[in-house]
């Protein structure tokens, strides 16, 4: 399960935060298909290089019953171990 979400820095500064179960899952997403694409065209739509951080969230609650679409896709839902 991954859980992402786009948010607003500041007024000019924009960032995509993934959220994975395990280490393995985000080892994979950073290696596969979608974050190729982005840097293939990194260019077109950023005006800076990207800058990819790896970070441990240290708390969270994710209940199903709070997801939601937005935009058309579903938001974080509940996480199983």
């Amino acid at each position: 399960m991954v859980c992402w979400l786009g948010v607003r820095l500041d007024r000019v500064a924009f960032a995509i935060f993934d959220a994975f179960v395990r280490e393995q899952a985000r080892e994979i997403h950073l290696a596969g298909t979608v974050a190729e694409a982005l840097a293939d065209r990194a260019g077109d739509l950023l005006v800076g290089p990207t800058e990819i951080r790896n970070l441990d969230v240290l708390s969270a609650k994710l209940e199903a019953s709070q997801s939601r679409l937005v935009d058309g896709h579903r938001s974080c839902g509940s996480v199983s171990r």
